[in-house]
C-alpha cells in the first residue's frame, strides 16, 4: 500500500522484473491477472496474489488474508478528519496473520518528526514494538560513488583531514569514493548542509530533520536527547477552565513553584 495507487503500481513492476529475471536454477515463476483484475497479479507456481492499494482506498485490502504487507512512503500518508495515518496502517496490518514467515514492512523517506512514521521508528528503536528498525544510508548504495584520480589521491586525503564531516562519514563506513561523490554532488547542486542531509542522510537522525531553520544546532539537540528523562509529574491545564490568560499563567507559576519550593506567594494587578 502506498499514498497514491500509481506508486503501488511502480512497486508491483519491480516484482514483475524480479520474476522475469529470477534464476532458473532456483525455480521458474509466471505472473498473470488475478481474478480478472487489471491491477492485481497471481503467481501460479506459488498460488499467491500480489494485491496493491493506496491510502486513498485502504479498506479495499481488508477482504484479503495477507501473509506479507508492504506499506511504502508511510510518512506521506495523509491524516484527514475522517481517518488518521494510524488508521490507514492498521487497516492493512490487521489483515496479516501472526504466524511464521509473515511480514509487515513499514518503509518510507523520513518527513519530519512527530508524525506516525517517526513515532513508529522511535518505538522500534527503543524496543517497544516487535519491529526491527533498519536504516539504509546513502553510502550503502553503489550508485553514489565517484572515482578519485590517482594523482589527486594524496590531496584528497589531506583535504579530508581538514573537513570534520568527511572524517565523520569515513568513521560511519563511507568509502573514499563515496565521500568524493557526496561533496562533489553537494557543490554541483549548490545544496546547503541541511538539504544535503535531508536528501542523502548518513544516519537515521539526519533523515528525520524537521526544518532547515533550526533555533539550535542539530548536534546539540542530539546530544541532549541522549540524556532525556520522562517527567515525574505531568499536569495538563485546559485553557477553557480559566477566565483569563493572566489567571492561567498565575496558576501555572503557582503549581510549578509549589513542586519546586513547596510554597509560593504570588500577587499581580
Amino acid at each position: 500500500m502506498t499514498d497514491k495507487e500509481d506508486q503501488a503500481r511502480n512497486i508491483r513492476a519491480m516484482y514483475t522484473r524480479l520474476v522475469k529475471n529470477y534464476p532458473v536454477s532456483l525455480g521458474t515463476f509466471t505472473m498473470g491477472p488475478f481474478e480478472g483484475s487489471n491491477k492485481n497479479r497471481h503467481i501460479k507456481e506459488r498460488d499467491c496474489a500480489i494485491i496493491i492499494g493506496s491510502s486513498e482506498k485502504p479498506d479495499s485490502l481488508r477482504t484479503f488474508d495477507l501473509a506479507m504487507a508492504h506499506l511504502s512512503e508511510v510518512s506521506f500518508f495523509k491524516t484527514t478528519e475522517m481517518r488518521s495515518a494510524e488508521d490507514l496502517a492498521q487497516s492493512v496490518r490487521a489483515g496479516v496473520s501472526q504466524v511464521a514467515y509473515s511480514l509487515i514492512a513499514l518503509e518510507s523517506t523520513a518527513k519530519g518528526v512527530g508524525n506516525f512514521f517517526h513515532n513508529e521508528w522511535l518505538a522500534a528503536i527503543n524496543g517497544k514494538t516487535d519491529y526491527q528498525p533498519i536504516f539504509v544510508p546513502w553510502f550503502e548504495i553503489e550508485l553514489y560513488q565517484k572515482d578519485i584520480p590517482r594523482k589527486e589521491f594524496g590531496a584528497f586525503i589531506k583535504w579530508m583531514d581538514s573537513e570534520p564531516y568527511a572524517k565523520y562519514l569515513w568513521e560511519l563506513g563511507a568509502s573514499l569514493e563515496g565521500i568524493k561523490w557526496y561533496f562533489d554532488f553537494r557543490s554541483g547542486e549548490n545544496y546547503d548542509d541541511w538539504r544535503m542531509k535531508n536528501e542523502y542522510p548518513s544516519t537515521w537522525q539526519e533523515s528525520f530533520q524537521a526544518t532547515g531553520a533550526r533555533a539550535f544546532s542539530p548536534a546539540y539537540v542530539l546530544q541532549t536527547r541522549q540524556h532525556r528523562l520522562d517527567p515525574e509529574f505531568q499536569v495538563i491545564y485546559p485553557f477553557f477552565k480559566f477566565a483569563s490568560y493572566k489567571a492561567f499563567i498565575c496558576s501555572l507559576i503557582f503549581s510549578l513553584s509549589y513542586v519546586i519550593y513547596g510554597s509560593l506567594i504570588v500577587s499581580y494587578v
